[in-house]
């Protein structure tokens, strides 16, 4: 009877083990996953930013190359007269300038953060499933070690020209 009752114990202590490990397992890969969805919506983000600020600053530009060309010819036209001050159009090119180059700043830390929070995120996975114990249960499971450079690319779903940064701005 009491061997009965300790094989018992130890048969229900490996069935709260591989649980245990296995919710581990999952945990883990479900933090790889948002982590994944996050850097997604982040190049997704940063190349409908950059085509949405690039199209305005391209009008923003023609609209001040018109008024310069117009300031230019009108001095041409006034040479003989003495100005004392002049004031100038507020040009909206270099605002959108910035914003530009605020808004590339502020996306470019947010995937190097989320990068960063994935290369860990991977390598608590590929531990885990690595490790004693969970390379006693993990692989039986279709866990397997995550080849980050080579296997992560194909979580995501952004277009291929957000994935890879071929964002083409032209100016």
């Amino acid at each position: 009877m009491f061997y009965i009752a300790i094989a018992g114990i130890a048969a229900l202590s490996l069935v709260v083990f591989f649980i245990k490990g296995r919710n581990n397992l999952i945990a883990i890969k479900n933090s790889i996953d948002q982590v994944q969805n996050t850097i997604e919506t982040t190049l997704q983000e940063r190349k409908d930013c950059l085509e949405k600020i690039t199209k305005m600053c391209s009008k923003a530009k023609v609209r001040d190359e018109s008024i310069l060309e117009k300031i230019t010819s009108a001095r041409v036209k006034m040479e003989d007269i003495t100005i004392l001050a002049e004031s100038y159009p507020e040009l909206g090119s270099n605002e959108n300038f910035m914003n530009l180059q605020k808004t590339t700043t502020n996306l470019e830390a947010k995937l190097a953060a989320s990068r960063r929070a994935l290369g860990t995120s991977i390598a608590e996975y590929n531990t885990a499933v690595q490790s004693f114990p969970g390379c006693l249960f993990a692989g039986s499971l279709g866990y397997s070690p995550i080849k980050p450079k080579k296997e992560v690319s194909q979580f995501f779903t952004a277009d291929e020209s957000a994935q890879n940064g071929d964002i083409k701005i032209d100016l």
